[in-house]
C-alpha cells in the first residue's frame, strides 16, 4: 500500500498573511510541520499547494526542504487532494494542515497501522472532535477520496473531507478519541498573530520535543497574550 503524508498549505491568509513561512522558534512554520510529518514514519511527504503564482514560494520552500510538491486548485481542496493522490499513485493519504506545527505524529502512525485496505474509508479524530484544533489527523483511502470528489457539491469541495461527514452512510468512518472531550475547546493551530505568539511560547518550553496532547493542552491553558510582551 502506497501512503503519502500530504501537507495542505497556502501562502495567503486573511488573518495571518504568509503564515506558512512565518518564523516559529527560528524556523518557518511549514518547516515544523514537515518535521512532524517525518516523525510519523518512512513515508512520502508531499506539500499540496495551489497553482497560483502567490504559492510559488511555498512550492520552492518545500522542494528545498527535500519533500515533494503537488499543485492544484486553490478553492477546490477536495479536487486538489484527489488529483494529488492520483498523480503520486497513492492508495492512502494522511491529511495534514500546514498551520498545525503540533499535530499528533504518534496518532497518525497509529492510524496508518489501522488503515488496512478495504476496511476503512476514513480514519479521523474530529468526528466528533475530542482533540484540540491543530492536532487534527485524517487518513483517507484514495478510492474513497475519488468517490467523494466525483459526488461532492461545490460547497463540499472547499474542504477535503466535508463530503464524508455530510454523508457518513456512504463511507466506513472510524473516529479516535482523546479521552477528554474538553480538549476540543483548546486550539493549538496557528491562524493569527496571537496564535503564533502562543505557539512560540509553547516551543520555548518544549526543549525541542513536542509533548503529548494532554501536556500541550496544559501549556496552552497557561498561556496568556500578556506573557508574550513581558
Amino acid at each position: 500500500m502506497k501512503i503519502g503524508l500530504v501537507i495542505f498549505a497556502r501562502f495567503d491568509s486573511r488573518r495571518l498573511p504568509g503564515k506558512a513561512l512565518r518564523l516559529l522558534a527560528g524556523k518557518p512554520l511549514l518547516s515544523h510541520v514537515i518535521e512532524r510529518a517525518a516523525a510519523v514514519g518512512d513515508y512520502s511527504i508531499i506539500v499540496a499547494t495551489s497553482d497560483r503564482a502567490i504559492d510559488d514560494r511555498i512550492a520552492a520552500f518545500a522542494l528545498a526542504a527535500g519533500v515533494q510538491v503537488f499543485r492544484g486548485s486553490a478553492e477546490d481542496v477536495l479536487g486538489r487532494a484527489n488529483a494529488c493522490a492520483r498523480s503520486f499513485g497513492l492508495d492512502c493519504l494522511v491529511r495534514i494542515c500546514g498551520d498545525s506545527p503540533f499535530f499528533d505524529s504518534a496518532l497518525a502512525a497509529r492510524m496508518l497501522t489501522d488503515a488496512r485496505p478495504g476496511q476503512f474509508d476514513l480514519l479521523t479524530n474530529v468526528w466528533p472532535r475530542t482533540f484540540p484544533k491543530g492536532l487534527s489527523v485524517e487518513t483517507i483511502a484514495a478510492e474513497a477520496l475519488g468517490a467523494a470528489a466525483a459526488a461532492a457539491s461545490v460547497d463540499e469541495r472547499e474542504h477535503m473531507t466535508r463530503h464524508f461527514y455530510a454523508h457518513p452512510q456512504r463511507f466506513r468512518i472510524a473516529n479516535y478519541e482523546s479521552g477528554n472531550p474538553a480538549f476540543a475547546d483548546c486550539s493549538l493551530a496557528v491562524d493569527t498573530e496571537s496564535d503564533l505568539a502562543r505557539a512560540s511560547w509553547i516551543y520555548e518550553r518544549c526543549n525541542g520535543k513536542i509533548p503529548t496532547p494532554p501536556a500541550l493542552v496544559a501549556l496552552a491553558q497557561k498561556w496568556r497574550p500578556s506573557i508574550a510582551v513581558q
